[in-house]
């Protein structure tokens, strides 16, 4: 075979000349090797499209093929079969062989990739990974070989695809969604020319097929799924996925399995035989093993052909196993099927199963979801189930879906289950399919029969099952196939039963019928066996040319009445196609008229068949018995197996016969029990015809046909012409006759026994036999709607009635005795049919009349009886009255009538007397016999009259009471001059009475009357012409109302004068008359109300007078009338008032007016006006004259909501008419002239409009004010003022006011640019546009008036929280003015600034300014200089005293420049000193001094220096150091002139000068002098612009004669100190050598400061007590002291340095005191509070 193979391929390949893989272009090389490979190996030649027959020549020419893939698992292949090339694993007769493939395989154009690739990979792997023997190398290169040869290249590469992959994995399919692999076992390669013999072992003999298996064979053709299918069973053997083909598994849903022998698929071609292995079966959602099979690989068809093996599962953790015979499946899909296999489930089946297997791996929404698989079916039914539950035998196919046991069978035959209780048979169920679970069996079709006893049984043919283990519960509902609406059949009672849910406990007796869906609607359905109507019949014809049950009757009945027969032997003797009567069978089945079986086609016949189709001839009788029941909260019917009583709910009625209104039952409670043949017990309601039958335990016999009638507690005869039915309400009535006897009966005979149906009309039933008497009650509602009891009947003898219809009611009558239950005395007469159909009679009363009630009055003429009740017609007689009436209607209790006439006399009457009274037609009577009262009340209707009184002069409308002790009334009397209603009237002869009424005095306007007083009591004597009226006690809310005047009053009452038409008004006797007040009703007028105590009303004029009033309040305002009298006239008009007076508002108080002219027009308004006393801050009073009195409409608006709350909650205090809910503010205005020297304050001039608002303290000012804080007039200016001004706190926001050309107002001090003179402005325009503004502030002007101080600022002034902003404050005794805040001292430009902050004091009056100085200079000189001016005076002023004290001034000046937060944070930082500079870089300038007490010369119009300057820093020196200088800024006319002397020590001094533009520099010694003279450039006395200079001692000396003598005083000269040290030549700025700078001791440092406005005076050597030290902080914002030259004592430096220019008006103990009161103030404040 080898050599031979090997022939025809070499020969062929001899033949062949060139290949087309000559003809591709090749690829190049990679020129880098990856990284991690292996060593680079020698470049390889160019695939020339040939391989060489030479071995060796042949693996390059083998490695350059694949080498043109550029392919790295190409190249892998081509690397392994040199690696294995190189080695002894291949002969050279496979090497030779491989040659001889790899070169036909070439000629057949087969590619590197992917077949060489797989060709290749097989041969390494099977040599390498599966260690071929030599033999196995040959058989697996044969297979090759002819594989190659024979067949298709498609087919080639699957074989070595397939190859390549198993023989390195062992994997037979291998994809991303499942896989297969072997595990264990051979295998061997094999090319099969034919198919290959099966594995199976030879099969024994089969045994002969014997006679008794009845099942018919299963069709194998796929018939479609058919809906009238009689059972439609549920496929769970159907495709999960409507995606995959049924063909795919072989468990089609509309294909049935196939019972032919198993045909294998075709195994011709290579193939992989595999033995004894394992197959593993994985996907990503399961895992499967095959264990021990055998079969064949077929590669090309991806189909493996096995027999024999395993597969193990657990189904509720119990074993499964299933042994496979003959089978084969797809390897690239995760199932496979197997038929037949044999079921091994011990915990279940008794003994194995044969029949089909399915495995499919699905995947599982969750980890516990059943996927149905593996499934399993049993060939035929029968499989032994154990344990599968108590008492239960199960006989049946078995079947498998997932965890779910079911009971299905290829064969389809039915499988059974019988349940048991105590050895007996409770039911018995057969279908072909249950579902068999743990705790329920369940079926979609099963036949069920419940035992009832021996004989009889409860059936029917198809329902759907439900059966609990444990609780023994059988539940049955309709199927959704042919038997949905088949009824049970109840052999006991001889019934159909159609319900929707049969539930039965089967461990009790009780089986319960009920309806699922629209129980309120649909009904459980109970017909007898025999019932039958024309009208179904009908409908089963339907559109048939021939009717289904006759044609099904009349076969059975031409061929020996037989009653099993097949649609087949029908439709061959009727010439019928089977198909057609298949469809009629299925519709007579589902109506229980036969019994078809769809598998056999076999149809028994039901006697219900032929009764109706005898029934329909007339050759048999029937009956209407077809019970309904709706029972929508519950059960329908409850069968009870112990009494067989068939117990049915939700009866309204039913019927014996087809007219339903012959002969029907209507149960109490709806309820009836049929027993044993249709036999009915019942309570309730027989109707028969004309007649009722009332009672309990009624029995219906159904072979006698007839009701005993056990108990009967009434029979109604239906009235004359009743219509429609007798259950409900009719027009006419009904009359009853109730047995005397409790234990009457009787027997009503519906027809005869065999006339059930009625066919034949007998005119003798529907009969009724009685023997006893009979009572007739007119307790019933039809008799004057039930208004009498039983105490009043008719007593009839015995009686009997032949037959029940309506012709013979006319001839009921009866004689008897009529008794009236004490209404009137008994009589004789006879009980007739009356007109309106009632038994009743007419009796004519004996002349001298009835008694009535015992004797409390009497009857004349005639009596009667009917439905209308107990009549009277004539006269009745009571007390002095006499009533005529056709129709009096007695009651048990009382007498009613609508009366012709009838009079009242005054009597009297056992000393009673009444006013005299006449009834006219159409008035009502009641007359109450337990009362012993007879009510007499006016005809309804507008036009029915009055009862007349008093001689018909007074009319009366509503209820008169007529009694033994008077005449009551409860209505209205309707007198000449008033109308009256009351609810307790008392009518007398000449007067009447009453109490809770309302009394109406007349006006000449019809329904408008001219006073109501309500719930009051009166009293009206007709003789003396009045009426006295009171309001009832422990009433405080009605009041008496006086329509004309629009007012009414709580006043408790009054007297009315007939002829003086005067009403009185006034407080009751010992009332509070703080409660009483009258309202205004007039809705303009908002509800305004006042206290009064008394009031007069004329009704000819319709005027009130209110006297005793206190105030009135009018908005918010309190008003008081002068004489306490309110005058109102005809629609509410109040009259004004003179000199009231006029609170605002009435809950602060917070203004009072007097001498008021006011005129009040609602409650929330008011006009007029009235003085007001205003006091200002100073207590100055100015009367101002108010009007325009008006509410605020904008705080109305806003308090809309507000008001209704506030007034319930004053309503429910109780409170006084003066306690009023809040109220928006009432507004009144004046206006102040200029010349009514009007003040604000001490100092501020108002003139313009004032408005008052009644609930804030002060005013809102309109208009303009003027500030008169210094003499100069010049200094102020009239600006606008609008705002609310409190006097006893005055607050005016200035904003920005401009004069009335636009000029800015501005507040501060100046310098004047023509005069150089400071002066101050107090919002006023600026005199000069280019005057300097040394300091600006604006904000809120407040007053304090205890300190007598003003301030104007944007914030708080005393806020210690606030340092940054302006602030002034002015002294009102001194006149002084404190400020603080940025300072301007000059024009600033580029190259000289001077930006300023401070504290200051004045008095402008006497030219006073000082100030307490933060100054930071920004100065155009070279850099060296001022570094070496800074280290030279940081170096020499070591010692000296801190300059940054952190005082209160300070943080004050500092804030100016940094703002208050940063502020805030350096106050409140912890540690030591902190250079400003590094505290914010806004403190980085050329000169910063932190304390520098400027004082204003008015001589010389300078600024200039007292004391010691604080500096604190020279560009980035920092210093902080009080050292000794002279400072003088001043304005000339060339410009801003700045003189600066600095004193580290005599020795160390600079000297700075700015003046024309130009600055001049000296330095006592260092290298200062040395920059600045190298640096300055052209000439000082010639320059035109910024230019720095060095300077001469000259300049200095002159500098300092000047200072000293013109500000500081000094007579002496003090030559400035010009020695200098010796220069270095260079700019190393180090102070001189020799050179040790003195240092001032603490208390020479607290000396100084304390002479700071004094002259510099020689040191003394004298040092100062400690008790000096707080003069050191004395404040230069202090009022200035004289300069005198001479030394201050100790006592003077405690002093502050202003006390001797200190105010006269102030003494020095008195400011003394104020210190001491203030020690715990920083001193360094000027802004405290004085």
């Amino acid at each position: 075979m080898k050599r031979t193979v090997f022939g025809w391929v070499c020969a062929l390949l001899v033949s062949l000349s060139s290949s087309a893989w000559a003809q591709q272009p090749k690829t190049q090389p990679p020129s880098k090797q990856a990284a991690g490979a292996a060593p680079a190996a020698p470049a390889l030649p160019k695939f020339t499209g040939k391989l060489s027959s030479e071995p060796q020549q042949f693996m390059v020419d083998v490695q350059s093929m694949m080498a043109t893939t550029n392919n790295t698992a190409s190249k892998a292949a081509g690397t392994r079969l040199q690696q294995l090339w190189a080695t002894n694993k291949l002969t050279a007769t496979h090497q030779r062989y491989i040659i001889a493939l790899s070169q036909y395989m070439l000629t057949r154009k087969f590619r590197p990739r992917p077949h060489f690739e797989h060709f290749y990979t097989a041969i390494a792997a099977g040599a390498q990974v599966q260690n071929f023997s030599d033999q196995q190398m040959t058989e697996f290169l044969n297979v090759v070989g002819k594989t190659l040869e024979k067949e298709q290249p498609t087919d080639a590469e699957k074989f070595l695809a397939g190859s390549a992959q198993f023989l390195d994995t062992k994997f037979l399919y291998k994809s991303r969604y499942n896989t297969l692999r072997v595990v264990g076992g051979t295998f061997s390669y094999a090319y099969n020319e034919t198919d290959m013999p099966s594995m199976a072992p030879p099969a024994p003999p089969a045994a002969p097929v014997t006679a008794a298996v009845t099942t018919k064979p299963l069709n194998t053709k796929a018939t479609p799924k058919k809906k009238a299918d009689a059972w439609g069973d549920e496929d769970l053997w159907g495709d999960d996925q409507k995606t995959t083909k049924a063909t795919d598994s072989g468990w089609d849903a509309a294909a049935t399995p196939s019972y032919d022998t198993y045909l294998a698929p075709s195994t011709r071609g290579p193939v992989l035989i595999i033995k004894d292995a394992d197959l593993f079966m994985a996907s990503g959602s399961d895992s499967i093993y095959i264990r021990k099979t055998s079969g064949a690989v077929i590669p090309t068809r991806s189909r493996f052909v096995g027999y024999g093996g395993q597969y193990a599962w657990q189904v509720n953790n119990n074993p499964v196993t299933a042994d496979l015979a003959a089978y084969d499946f797809d390897i690239s899909r995760a199932e496979f099927v197997a038929n037949p296999v044999t079921l091994t489930y011990p915990a279940v089946l008794e003994s194995p199963v044969k029949g089909w297997f399915a495995y499919r791996s699905i995947k599982k929404k969750t980890a516990t979801t059943d996927t149905g698989y593996p499934r399993f079916i049993s060939a035929t039914n029968n499989a032994r189930v154990k344990n599968i539950g108590d008492n239960i035998r199960y006989y049946g196919g078995f079947s498998l879906s997932g965890n779910r046991a079911l009971s299905a069978s290829l064969d389809g035959a039915l499988s059974r289950i019988i349940v048991e209780v105590d050895g007996k048979p409770k039911f018995k169920a057969s279908s072909r399919a249950y579902v068999l679970g743990d705790t329920i069996i369940t079926a979609q079709h099963a036949g069920v029969t419940i035992y009832q006893d021996k004989q009889d049984s409860l059936t029917h043919p198809g329902v759907k099952l439900k059966y609990t283990k444990k609780q023994q519960v059988l539940q049955l509902t309709r199927e959704e196939g042919l038997y949905k609406s088949t009824p049970y059949y109840d052999s006991y009672h001889q019934m159909e039963v159609a319900a929707e849910l049969l539930t039965w406990p089967v461990r009790t007796p009780y089986i319960d019928f009920s309806i699922l869906t629209a129980k309120n609607q649909v009904t459980a359905n109970f017909e007898s066996k025999e019932f039958y109507t024309n009208t179904r019949y009908q409908q089963i014809k339907a559109i048939n040319k021939i009717h289904p049950l006759q044609m099904v009757v009349g076969y059975s009945q031409s061929h020996g009445n037989v009653r099993l027969f097949t649609i087949q032997d029908m439709a061959t003797a009727l010439s019928l196609k089977p198909d057609n009567l298949r469809s009629a069978m299925a519709g007579l089945a589902r109506d229980g008229y036969i019994q078809w079986y769809p598998q056999t086609d076999q149809v028994v016949l039901f006697p219900k068949a032929t009764h109706y189709v005898n029934s329909s001839r007339g050759k048999k009788d029937y009956d209407h018995i077809a019970i309904k029941s709706l029972s929508p909260s519950g059960k329908n019917a409850t069968l009870n197996l112990q009494t067989n009583d068939l117990l049915v709910r939700g009866v309204d009625r039913f019927n014996f016969s087809d007219d339903s209104v012959t002969v029907f039952v209507k149960p109490d409670s709806s309820v009836i029990r049929i027993q044993k043949n249709r036999g009915v017990l019942f309570n309730g309601t027989v109707v028969a015809s004309a007649f009722i039958f009332k009672g309990k335990e009624f029995k219906f016999d159904y072979d006698g046909f007839y009701i005993d009638l056990v108990k009967i507690d009434s029979i109604i005869v239906k009235g004359k012409g009743s219509r429609g039915s007798v259950m409900k309400a009719r027009k006419d009535t009904d009359f009853t006759l109730t047995n005397k006897k409790k234990t009457s009966a009787g027997r009503l005979y519906i027809n005869a026994p065999n006339n059930k149906s009625g066919r034949k009309k007998l005119g003798a039933y529907p009969s009724f036999d009685a023997s006893t008497g009979a009572y007739v009650f007119f307790d019933k509602p039809e008799v004057l709607g039930g208004a009498y009891d039983t105490t009043m009947y008719f007593d009839i003898p015995p009686f009997k009635l032949d037959s029940l219809n309506n012709k013979n009611r006319a001839a009921v009558g009866f004689k008897g005795t009529f008794v009236s239950g004490g209404i009137m005395p008994n009589f004789q007469t006879k009980l007739t049919l009356q007109e309106d159909g009632s038994l009743g009679f007419n009796y004519n009363v004996p002349k001298e009349g009835f008694p009535l009630y015992g004797g409390k009055g009497r009857l004349f003429n005639k009596v009667t009886m009917s439905n209308r009740g107990l009549q009277g017609i004539g006269n009745v007689k009571y007390l002095t009255g006499d009533f005529t009436s056709d129709q009096f209607i007695f009651y048990r209790d009382s007498v009613v009538t609508v009366g012709k006439s009838g009079t009242i006399l005054p009597g009297p009457l056992n000393g009673t007397e009444y006013a005299k009274v006449s009834l006219l037609p159409g008035y009502q009577m009641k007359w109450a016999v337990k009362q012993d009262s007879m009510y007499l009340s006016s005809a309804d209707g507008s036009q029915a009259q009055n009862l007349k009184l008093y001689d018909n002069t007074y009319g009366f409308r509503g209820t008169l009471a007529y009694t033994p002790g008077g005449l009551y009334g409860n209505g209205r009397v309707d007198g000449p001059q008033s109308f009256i209603r009351s609810t307790a009237l008392l009518f007398k002869p000449t007067r009447y009475t009453g109490k809770n009424s309302t009394l109406s005095i007349k006006s000449a306007e019809v329904n408008k009357p001219a006073l109501t007083a309500n719930n009051v009591s009166f009293t009206s004597d007709l003789k003396a012409g009045n009426t006295e009226f009171a309001r009832e006690d422990g009433d405080n809310k009605s009041s008496i109302d006086l329509p004309y005047s629009q007012y009414r009053t709580t006043l408790s009452g009054g007297k009315w004068d007939y002829k003086k038409k005067l009403v009185q008004l006034r407080v009751a006797p010992g009332a509070d008359s703080s409660r009483s007040f009258f309202y205004s009703t007039k809705p303009e007028q908002h509800g305004l109300k006042f206290q009064a105590a008394t009031g007069q009303y004329d009704l000819s004029r319709y005027r009130l007078v209110a006297g005793g009033v206190p105030r009135i309040a009018a908005a918010d305002a309190w008003i008081s009338p002068d004489s306490n009298k309110v005058y109102i006239l005809p629609n509410a008009e109040m009259r004004a008032f003179q000199n009231a007076e006029v609170v605002m508002d009435t809950l602060h108080k917070y203004h009072s007016l007097y001498k008021g002219e006011i005129k009040i027009q609602s409650r929330n308004a008011f006009t007029g006006n009235a003085l007001y006393s205003y006091k200002n801050a100073s207590a100055d009073s100015f009367a101002i004259k108010f009007a325009n009195f008006a509410v605020d409409s904008t705080a109305m608006l806003a308090m809309s909501g507000k008001a209704g709350k506030a007034s319930r909650g004053l309503l429910k205090r109780n409170t006084t008419g003066d306690e009023l809910p809040a109220s928006p503010p009432t507004t009144a205005v004046a206006t102040l002239l200029a010349t009514d020297k009007f003040r604000l304050a001490p100092r501020i001039a108002y003139r313009g409009g004032v408005k008052m608002n009644s609930q804030k303290r002060g005013f809102i000012f309109d208009g303009q004010a003027k500030l008169d804080f210094v003499k100069n007039p010049a200094s102020s200016d009239w600006f606008a003022v609008q705002d609310s001004i409190d006097p006893k706190g005055i607050r005016i926001k200035l904003g920005e006011p401009k004069a009335e050309d636009g000029t800015p107002m501005l507040t501060g001090l100046f310098l004047a640019d023509n005069t150089t003179k400071v002066y101050p402005l107090f919002v006023a325009p600026k005199p000069g546009v280019t005057d300097l503004n040394i300091f600006e502030v604006d904000g809120t002007l407040t007053y304090d008036q205890k300190k007598r101080q003003y301030a104007i600022s944007r914030h708080e002034a005393t806020d210690p929280d606030v340092y940054e902003g302006a602030v002034m404050t002015l002294n009102d005794s001194t006149g002084a003015l404190n400020f603080r805040g940025k300072l301007n001292l000059i024009n600033s430009n580029k190259d000289y600034t001077l930006a300023g902050a401070g504290l200051g004091y004045a008095k402008p009056d006497s030219a006073i300014y000082d100030l307490d100085a933060f100054l930071a200079f920004d100065i155009n000189l070279p850099e060296k200089a001022v570094e070496a001016m800074g280290n030279d005076m940081a170096t020499n002023a070591k010692g000296l005293p801190e300059a940054l004290v952190g005082s209160q001034a300070q943080l004050y000046k500092m804030a100016e420049f940094i703002g208050n937060k940063a502020t805030l944070e350096y106050s409140n930082r912890k540690g030591n000193y902190t250079p400003l500079q590094k505290v914010s870089p806004k403190f980085l300038h050329t000169l910063v001094l932190s304390e520098v007490k400027l004082r204003w010369n008015e001589k010389f119009k300078a600024w200039y220096s007292v004391g010691k300057i604080g500096l604190v820093s020279i560009g980035k020196k920092d210093i902080n150091a009080m050292i000794d200088g002279y400072i003088e800024i001043k304005r000339e006319s060339t410009g801003d002139a700045v003189e600066l002397y600095l004193e580290a020590e005599p020795q160390t001094w600079y000297y700075l000068k700015y003046q024309n533009n130009v600055m001049l520099a000296k330095a006592q010694h260092g290298s200062f002098d040395e920059i600045i003279g190298l640096k300055a450039k052209g000439d000082y006395n010639t320059a035109t612009e910024y230019g720095f200079y060095l300077g001469d001692d000259q300049e200095v000396q002159t500098f300092l004669n000047h200072f000293r003598k013109d500000f500081l005083k000094e007579t002496g000269k003090r030559k400035v100190n010009v020695a200098q040290p010796q220069s270095t030549g260079n700019f190393d700025f180090m102070e001189g050598g020799d050179k040790k700078k003195k240092k001032k001791n603490k208390e020479d440092v607290v000396a100084d400061d304390a002479n700071a406005d004094a002259a510099p005076v020689e040191e003394t050597g004298k040092k100062k007590k400690k008790k000096d030290e707080p003069a050191a902080d004395a404040d230069p914002a202090d009022a200035p002291m004289e300069d005198t030259g001479k030394k201050k004592n100790k006592k003077a430096d405690v002093a502050p340095a202003d006390d001797a220019t200190a105010p006269a008006d102030e003494p020095k103990k008195e400011k003394k005191e104020k210190k001491v009161k203030e020690k715990k103030k920083d001193p360094n404040d000027p802004f405290g509070d004085e």
